[in-house]
């Protein structure tokens, strides 16, 4: 019996490519078209990263927090939120004063957009495809057998091969679509970000609070619903996630005074 379906590793391949190649083909669609180089790209990823390593240790104490007051509520939505606000602050603070201070990219927002956006997809669609190396010589083995050959080498204890064969086991509980969908999530956080740049743009050119804070409340709104929905139903989540994400989308265009084809011509 094998271990694993064959089509999850597959899934994990086709994922890891779509994370990859999609996100480095707008780059290149939109370097081409607006004739620019990488510069503000490889800036808006430095961004990113900031983002996150201002982000990361402060919601882990944020998390300390909140869980021991979870404890009290009961409320996940009350947390979702408050996670989401953070983080949500946290990245339109640095959008805001990059953009503040480095007026050049002002000129480009989609640019800037996808050098936040795509360091996220293109980093998990290679540990996508790193997964299914991994899941293809496991596809043809039982977990007994896995076991066995790990239990040969001597390198594991009884308790670890133990822990090793029920997490292997669990991997026969998930469906082989999950690995495909997965791609989806990661790619709708780069619409998000080329978005929320062009609503934050809208400020800087027209000095209306208004717009700076729409790209917070909006960027909040889509981590509580991304938090929140997917504890219940991943499926769901992502539906409701893409439609937020196409809604803020088109919302962005239009405050900038674009619509779908006058975007493409301008940008891509």
């Amino acid at each position: 019996m094998c271990l694993i379906d064959l089509l999850l590793p597959v899934g994990y391949v086709v994922s890891g490519i779509l994370m990859v190649a999609l996100p480095l083909m707008g780059i290149y669609l939109h370097r081409r078209k607006r004739g620019i180089g990488l510069v503000i790209f490889g800036a808006a990823t430095l961004t990113f990263f900031v983002s996150q390593l201002l982000y990361i240790p402060l919601n882990y104490a944020l998390e300390s927090l909140v869980s021991g007051w979870l404890l009290i509520s009961s409320s996940i939505l009350t947390v979702a939120i408050i996670l989401g606000v953070f983080m949500a602050l946290t990245e339109e603070s640095l959008r805001f004063l990059v953009l503040r201070h480095f007026k050049g990219y002002r000129k480009e927002p989609v640019a800037f957009g996808l050098g936040w956006g795509v360091a996220q997809p293109v980093l998990l669609g290679v540990l996508f495809l790193l997964l299914a190396m991994q899941l293809f010589p496991l596809a043809s083995m039982g977990a007994e057998s896995y076991v066995s050959s790990l239990n040969e080498s001597g390198l594991y204890s009884t308790t670890e091969l133990e822990a090793i064969l029920l997490d292997l086991e669990l991997l026969d509980t998930i469906p082989w679509y999950l690995s495909l969908v997965s791609a989806f999530e990661p790619l709708l956080y780069i619409v998000l970000q080329v978005s929320f740049t062009l609503i934050m743009l809208q400020y800087f050119s027209s000095k209306k609070t208004q717009y700076l804070l729409s790209a917070f409340l909006l960027h909040a709104v889509a981590i509580v619903v991304n938090l929140y929905l997917q504890l219940y139903n991943y499926y769901l989540m992502l539906a409701v996630y893409a439609l937020i994400s196409s809604a803020i989308f088109f919302a962005s265009l239009r405050v900038s005074g674009l619509d779908v084809k006058k975007f493409r011509r301008k940008y891509l």
